[in-house]
């Protein structure tokens, strides 16, 4: 019993410190957007003298030690609230890479909630499926980084559509091509 008091004043005191230091420094503020290393995300909400309650984008409150924090985070609210995100989209192979970076630019810049549309596509690699592209794009606020997400995605989809295009697909032992027909993979 003593052990386990030891242990939890000893957390406490850490919380207790390491929120003196994030005091300090100030490295976020109210409504920051920030991430810790093991993957906990939210909007700061609140900052007590041990803990800092996060609100993430399902409107869940997350509450976070001090002590987490200080063991380092992202804040994608600082220095400016805007920040790159990206997607990797496989197309088929017999589409050219300048056309497809073209296409592909030119639907992710179709989405009015890009800041500053700004937007970069480049070629990451070539595999049996496809050549897997990588679009990177300004989101304004990470509070809308689905819903920028979600309009990328379909910028693009229906961008490709206008060009009789599809994303490759695996599906099963099949691929998905440009025309959309399924032919059977090969196996080497």
């Amino acid at each position: 019993m003593s052990a386990g008091l030891t242990f939890a004043l000893g957390e406490l005191i850490l919380d207790a410190f390491s929120g003196v230091i994030l005091e300090t420094e100030s490295p976020f503020e109210l409504n920051d957007w920030i991430k810790t290393l093991d993957g906990t995300e939210g909007r700061v909400v609140k900052i007590n003298w041990r803990t800092v309650i996060l609100e993430n984008l399902d409107e869940y409150l997350i509450i976070v030690p001090h002590r987490k924090i200080a063991q380092g985070f992202t804040n994608y609210s600082k220095p400016h609230k805007s920040y790159w995100d990206s997607i990797e989209i496989t197309l088929d192979h017999t589409i050219p890479v300048e056309r497809a970076e073209r296409i592909l630019r030119a639907g992710t810049m179709l989405v009015p909630s890009i800041h500053n549309k700004m937007c970069d596509v480049t070629a990451m690699k070539a595999e049996e499926s496809g050549i897997t592209y990588e679009v990177r794009y300004m989101v304004p606020d990470f509070i809308v980084c689905r819903e920028v997400k979600h309009d990328v995605i379909d910028g693009i989809t229906r961008h490709l559509h206008e060009y009789n295009l599809r994303i490759s697909e695996v599906i099963g032992e099949y691929a998905m091509s440009k025309g959309g027909s399924l032919s059977k993979k090969s196996h080497r």
